[in-house]
């Protein structure tokens, strides 16, 4: 109730403004490169991203969204499940022939690993040992390599032919959609995440035209999301049965 009158209280926002916090890793590699598409719709909306792995209290702080990976849970907060996510092993194309990577490989032994650390506390997120053991792969040959603390950098490092690195599809899909990275070994060896991306707000936050805007927007972007997705995989299995 203190937080709906202090809202009440504040000035009236500037026209289209839109304030947005997201996870960083999120924003500059899956929406980041899509919010063109957003501007082109909606050329009046102001909006502010503010990519930070910080849990934002959306009730006392000035942000009207929020996009989270994790657990649904029973707040105060309204939310909308966007989408889930996969884990994988990706590289580039000329990495994974010149490696003689394929669905039958079942050894990273000499393998250059790319390990991205600091990730999330889904119980369903897997890193190379964890995902080897999943399909069988020798073990002593999963924890070698470099680590990488922020998940752009661990996908340039792959684009470029330095190795093989693990991550989420989401974040990867620009990529394997261009062809500057692939699945290696295939869409049968990915495995689905616990958690999935949510979309937030505060009940007490006064509704604004452009929060229902962007609600509208990056909902059916996220349906496009889907079935891109599944035909991205769906065309990564046939190839691997061709």
């Amino acid at each position: 109730m203190l937080a709906q009158a202090f809202e009440q209280l504040k000035p009236n926002d500037p026209t289209g403004r839109l304030r947005i916090t997201l996870p960083e890793s999120f924003s500059e590699n899956w929406l980041s490169p899509m919010l063109v598409e957003f501007h082109l719709q909606y050329p009046d909306a102001d909006l502010y991203l503010d990519p930070s792995n910080r849990d934002i209290d959306l009730v006392r702080e000035d942000y009207d969204l929020a996009i989270r990976f994790g657990p649904t849970r029973d707040t105060v907060l309204e939310e909308r499940v966007l989408f889930g996510d996969f884990v994988a092993p990706v590289c580039s194309p000329a990495f994974a022939g010149q490696q003689g990577l394929g669905p039958d490989v079942r050894s990273l032994k000499g393998i250059p690993l790319i390990h991205v650390t600091n990730r999330t506390k889904d119980p369903g997120w897997l890193d190379f040992r964890a995902w080897g053991d999943a399909f069988g792969f020798d073990r002593d040959h999963l924890n070698h390599g470099v680590r990488i603390s922020k998940t752009g950098s661990g996908l340039q490092a792959a684009a470029a032919g330095q190795g093989l690195a693990i991550c989420g599809i989401v974040e990867a899909f620009h990529a394997l959609k261009a062809g500057s990275l692939i699945l290696p070994f295939g869409p049968s060896m990915i495995c689905q995440t616990k958690y999935a991306y949510r979309l937030l707000w505060a009940r007490s936050r006064a509704k604004s035209n452009p929060r229902a805007l962007f609600i509208e927007w990056i909902t059916g972007r996220s349906d496009r999301f889907v079935s891109e997705l599944d035909a991205y995989l769906a065309s990564q299995g046939s190839r691997a049965s061709g």
